[in-house]
């Protein structure tokens, strides 16, 4: 009996002799689209930074001044339907300080935060 011939060396025939790991894996989609492109970059997000305290707004209208000679202004402010007199240095619950008036604002403080806001009320001379 004759011998069969010995087959030509792989490396003759040029294939590689070791497997690719990849291959006859079962969690390798051989279909996934595949690209050059370079991959994006990492997208990095800023940290959220939190805004400071605000003061609510101002719950109150503007609905009339009272002026007596030789006293103080007084002002009549309106919260929904509640009609309240007040004057410089007043609080109004326990949230609201009346300031000070400069002739075309009243100046409250919001005191739960310290807050400063305005109210426009006209000119004085009206």
């Amino acid at each position: 009996m004759q011998a069969s011939p010995d087959p030509l060396p792989s490396k003759a025939l040029g294939v590689k002799e070791e497997i690719s790991p990849e291959r006859g894996r079962a969690d390798v989609d051989p279909f996934v689209p595949r690209t050059w492109e370079p991959p994006p970059p990492p997208v990095v997000v800023a940290p959220v930074v939190p805004l400071p305290p605000q003061a609510p707004p101002l719950p109150f209208r503007f609905f009339g001044r009272i002026v007596d000679s030789g006293e103080p202004a007084s002002f009549i402010l309106m919260r929904g339907s509640e009609t309240i007199a007040v004057r410089v240095g007043d609080r109004i619950e326990p949230a609201y300080l009346v300031d000070k008036f400069d002739g075309t604002h009243l100046h409250l403080v919001y005191l739960p935060l310290n807050i400063r806001q305005t109210m426009f009320i006209g000119n004085s001379n009206e």
